[in-house]
């Protein structure tokens, strides 16, 4: 809405990777907005098809893709290799940056210069309909919002650093996966390809293979719905066993490779698996 009211031209196109890319080639792009699961198919689109095309015709992608100044995304938080991706392959400087509010919106930190987000706005909703014990805990005296995301202040933008308090809930971490047709891949795998770039209490204990016809559970904007997913293909026995179609892995075994000084190296997929 603001860009229209300012004179910026907009387009509204297909959310397909091609579609998207072929317009990049085309230059002039400045403002970029898709939804995560969209990211992610770029990229993958660009590792399968574009990588492979001549060097010289490459070139015009990527020239021209470094035109995008402002990269949005929405609904969930980009992984660390999706902005690898853009920031070292493409050359697009993508930070985990907010950025600025928008009119009509005021934000501080709960300290200076570092702490939780606390919003407020006339579009702001003002409380929880017959919560009031509720709307007192999520609202400042002075009419803010406490978002419980946190942040730190680099100039006049926000980057965002997590969240204040998360609930950890002694679970398992299950990966639902596709494999690639032909690719014959298993929990270890995985794990194997992950432990480069993931704390080992992070790494997958539980996997589940889509078979041909099953999807994963989204939104309409491209969301995965977590609780869908759990009930649809993690819900355990009445002996709190998960189904035979899921792939447990043995907590006691150790995961040799899983060094601590590796957590955050650059790990790259194994050919053909699809993460």
């Amino acid at each position: 809405m603001y860009s229209a009211l300012s004179g910026t031209p907009q387009e509204m196109i297909e959310p397909n990777e091609v579609v998207i890319w072929e317009r990049l080639r085309k230059g002039g792009v400045t403002i970029l907005w898709v939804s995560i699961p969209l990211w992610s198919r770029l990229q993958q689109y660009y590792y399968d098809v574009l990588s492979r095309l001549p060097q010289a015709n490459l070139d015009v992608y990527l020239e021209e893709a470094k035109s995008v100044q402002l990269a949005s995304v929405g609904g969930a938080a980009l992984i660390p290799s999706l902005l690898r991706f853009w920031r070292h392959t493409i050359g697009i400087p993508l930070e985990a940056a907010i950025g600025k509010p928008s009119p009509g919106v005021e934000l501080k930190l709960s300290e200076e210069s570092e702490g939780e987000i606390l919003m407020k706005s006339s579009l702001l909703f003002s409380g929880y309909l017959g919560d009031e014990a509720k709307t007192k805990e999520s609202m400042t005296a002075d009419g803010f919002f406490k978002t419980g995301d946190y942040a730190r202040r680099v100039g006049d933008e926000y980057v965002m650093e997590g969240r204040v308090s998360t609930d950890y809930v002694g679970n398992r971490v299950a990966a639902l996966v596709r494999f690639s047709p032909g690719f014959d891949g298993n929990l270890a795998i995985i794990r194997d390809a992950l432990s480069e770039d993931l704390a080992l209490y992070n790494l997958p204990t539980a996997l589940r293979v889509l078979a041909p016809g099953e999807v994963i559970p989204a939104t309409d904007a491209g969301k995965v719905v977590r609780q869908n997913v759990v009930q649809q293909y993690f819900t355990p026995t009445g002996d709190y066993e998960l189904a035979p179609s899921v792939e447990v892995w043995d907590l006691s075994q150790k995961q040799h490779k899983a060094k601590a000084w590796d957590w955050n190296g650059v790990q790259l997929s194994p050919q053909g698996l699809q993460m």
